[in-house]
């Protein structure tokens, strides 16, 4: 049982390697413009990157619950087992010893239904803020709206100073040099993925693309 355990870690640790390394080939692919007449191709990849991002934190849960299992046994039967059914930019037809990753088929499909309910209200907010070879993307397809972003981001972190002190006391919070850090970090994120969300929503509407999966009924 040792050695069978010894040979699973190696053989699907090779495995998960192998999907990592795809994944980044593929994102690097679409940074360097090869991508840029497949827009559809672009999004599924990103829906893709997107489910496994959901299942690598369900299996997380599902490793802590079990305390004694193999993690990249959990990780790999999530994305071997549901590679067909959420179409996962994953090409291992299967794995040698799924039994000990004790993921059950009440797992699986769990986890499906976890992954679609998080897709309808998340990806799009991901796809734009999150996918950064998709910013790169616009950047060329769309330069002009691309500058305007930038242009309104940089006016609006002109005065961020005085608007982070103003809501720091609307918040009614400290207002010193820890808090202007932490909240100061925060406000900025909020406020780039604000202006990188309409930024694709404009490339999206321009171009009457949906988000939606045309895949699922």
């Amino acid at each position: 049982m040792i050695a069978e355990g010894a040979t699973s870690s190696c053989e699907d640790r090779v495995s998960l390697a192998y999907n990592q390394i795809k994944n980044v080939y593929l994102n690097h692919a679409i940074e360097q413009g090869e991508y840029d007449n497949r827009v559809k191709e672009i999004i599924q990849l990103a829906r893709g990157m997107f489910r496994m991002n959901e299942l690598e934190q369900i299996a997380r849960k599902k490793v802590k619950k079990l305390n004694f299992c193999d993690e990249i046994e959990v990780f790999l039967a999530y994305q071997v087992k549901l590679q067909k059914r959420l179409s996962l930019p994953v090409e291992i037809p299967d794995m040698r010893f799924f039994g000990i990753s004790w993921v059950t088929p009440e797992d699986l499909d769990s986890a499906e239904k976890k992954v679609r309910d998080a897709e309808k209200t998340e990806f799009s907010r991901f796809l734009a803020t999150e996918y950064f070879p998709w910013l790169s993307f616009i950047k060329r397809q769309d330069p002009s709206s691309y500058e305007k972003m930038e242009k309104e981001q940089k006016d609006t972190f002109k005065n961020f100073d005085q608007a982070l002190v103003d809501y720091l006391k609307a918040q009614n919070s400290p207002i010193n040099d820890d808090t202007k850090r932490v909240v100061g970090a925060i406000r900025r994120k909020e406020i780039q993925d604000q202006l990188l969300i309409k930024l694709t929503e404009k490339f999206l509407a321009d171009k009457e693309i949906s988000l939606v999966d045309e895949s699922v009924s």
